[in-house]
């Protein structure tokens, strides 16, 4: 559950760089919206995934089967 503590993070990263959000696009599958909100985020916390996906994209571990 979402607790009521709000945080605001800067991402930072040298001018020389170009910008991760140039290069990757997300794609939401049908329904995600919907599931998203029913358990209780909203888009500033879609937000802060998707920049800690830029920031990182090859961090994570692989999910099997998704490609």
């Amino acid at each position: 559950m979402k607790s009521n503590t709000v945080e605001t993070i800067r991402l930072k990263y040298p001018k020389h760089i170009l910008r991760p959000e140039d290069f990757l696009t997300f794609y939401e599958m049908d329904g995600f919206l919907a599931d998203w909100t029913q358990l209780g985020f909203d888009d500033d916390d879609l937000q802060h995934v998707q920049l800690c996906v830029m920031a990182g994209p090859e961090k994570a571990d692989l999910i099997p089967g998704t490609g």
